[in-house]
């Protein structure tokens, strides 16, 4: 036992495997002997004749782990998992710290899709699967997808460290973190991408990417400055830098940006709605204007270009212009529902609101269900008197999307017009819990406290939507002094002259 113990530590399993087998000549009931017999043949390739050593030793003594942990596992490596999974159970049974067994179950239970009992043996096999970056991978997006706590996911960061993961896995678990709002755990990934691959420019785009998502706007700010200077006709990091620029109230490189990347790219349609965006938030409708039309003649599909510019049209007050701009883009996809929400939403601006309501139900007809279709129809028929046809399509934009506060504060004031008072009262403190800034909710509440005869609370709720009114004003005039502050007046006035020529 102990030569062959010597040759195993060796690598010699050969010679290993004759001292087991005259070992269990001496003893032939062995079942330890026949559990490393087991071992040894399995070193050696010899599958099957393993497994016979390993049921050998079982039936010697059923009690013994280590057997029933060395069949499951080859079992689970010849995917049989219908009979690898009652060895290991049965071995965990008999040794439940043994971290190899719930490591094997991790890995069962990863292939049979049950995703919920794997993580439950992730803390106990941890030390081995942060040296397993394929099963620590699968691991993790398994935590993602049933969204486990923060801390279930630090062994991600222990694999990373050892450089277990491809550069595939390490990219597509920093995009899946950021997708469900791990920013801090996504920040690292990137940045350890970055590190390991420092002439990468592409890694440095990533992190700044990472960095942007997770609010720290500033610190990606020179990655983008540097890769926008080493690579002027990228519009892709041109883009992504004015975003940045806006977001750090740096308005006119954020425009300049913009602008740039417009140029590089020109059939890219993002960068015109980008730039254009800003310009109509400074007034410039004309400058917008003169954007999107270069746009519509460069981009191979300018379906969202018509849409901004109709939107344009109508903030310059031209309403039958707009009305033609969503009409062609409904002609070029009759299948999305923006245009016919556009359209109507025209209609309504023009007092036409029985013709919004022909056109969405029209879409309502051949359409999928969508989320803004149900809301604006919703608004026309109210807005029509149709309070049971309002109320069901602002229900089934509800429903489609709860998390929004526009339908249930429509909902609360129907139901307040209704005479439905605990209605209105239910959708409009669902609104307040899902925006406790929401004034106006807040104020109609107020009032629906005073009728239900609960005189305390209405006051409470009044002063509360005075102080919030109050705050946000103050707000909303302090950020549009930022917005402006950085521009020189006279490039705050309307001019063509500067926009990218295609």
């Amino acid at each position: 036992m102990q030569r062959g113990a010597e040759f195993f530590r060796q690598g010699n399993y050969e010679a290993a495997l004759g001292e087991f087998r005259s070992a269990a000549r001496m003893q032939p009931r062995n079942p330890q002997i026949e559990n490393l017999i087991g071992v040894a043949e399995t070193k050696l390739g010899r599958i099957a004749q393993a497994n016979s050593d390993y049921r050998l030793a079982i039936q010697q003594n059923p009690s013994l782990e280590a057997p029933h942990k060395n069949l499951g596992f080859n079992l689970l490596n010849a995917g049989d998992y219908t009979h690898a999974e009652p060895e290991l159970r049965k071995a965990l049974a008999l040794d439940s710290t043994d971290p190899f067994v719930h490591y094997c179950l991790v890995m069962l239970y990863l292939k049979t899709a049950r995703d919920a009992a794997a993580i439950g043996h992730l803390k106990p096999a941890e030390s081995l699967i942060v040296n397993d970056g394929d099963t620590a991978y699968s691991l993790a997006l398994a935590c993602l997808k049933a969204n486990v706590a923060c801390d279930e996911l630090k062994f991600v960061g222990a694999v990373e460290q050892r450089s277990g993961f491809s550069a595939e896995q390490e990219f597509q678990l920093g995009e899946l973190l950021s997708s469900r709002q791990r920013y801090a755990q996504s920040v690292a990934i990137f940045r350890h991408m970055a590190q390991e691959q420092p002439t990468s420019w592409m890694a440095e785009y990533n992190l700044a990417v990472s960095l942007f998502q997770a609010g720290q706007a500033s610190d990606a700010l020179p990655m983008l400055e540097r890769l926008a200077q080493d690579r002027p006709a990228d519009g892709q990091i041109l883009s992504l830098l004015g975003n940045v620029c806006e977001s750090v109230g740096k308005m006119p490189q954020a425009l300049d940006a913009y602008q740039r990347a417009v140029a590089a790219d020109p059939g890219n349609e993002d960068a015109y709605l980008d730039s254009t965006r800003l310009l109509m938030d400074l007034d410039r409708y004309d400058d917008a204007a003169a954007l999107i039309q270069q746009g519509i003649e460069n981009a191979q599909d300018a379906y969202a270009l018509q849409i901004r510019m109709g939107a344009i049209d109508l903030k310059k007050g031209e309403i039958g212009h707009a009305e033609h701009t969503f009409q062609s883009a409904i002609a070029e996809h009759p299948e999305l529902a923006i245009g016919y929400v556009a359209l109507a939403k025209a209609y309504m601006k023009e007092g036409r609101d029985q013709a919004a309501r022909d056109v969405l139900v029209s879409a309502h007809k051949t359409l999928p269900q969508d989320f803004a279709l149900e809301y604006v129809l919703g608004l026309a028929c109210a807005q029509l008197g149709d309070t049971e046809q309002a109320i069901g399509a602002l229900r089934n934009a509800e429903q489609m999307n709860p998390a929004v506060v526009e339908p249930h504060y429509q909902l609360g004031k129907l139901y307040m017009e209704a005479d439905d008072w605990a209605q209105a009262q239910k959708e409009l403190e669902r609104v307040i819990a899902i925006d406790p800034a929401h004034t106006q909710a807040r104020y109609q509440l107020s009032r629906v406290y005073a009728r239900l005869g609960d005189s305390e609370k209405a006051r409470e709720m009044q002063a509360r939507a005075n102080e919030l009114m109050n705050a946000q004003r103050a707000a909303a005039l302090d950020v549009q002094k930022k917005r402006l502050s950085g521009f020189h007046p006279d490039q705050e006035q309307s001019s063509s002259d500067n926009l990218p020529k295609p």
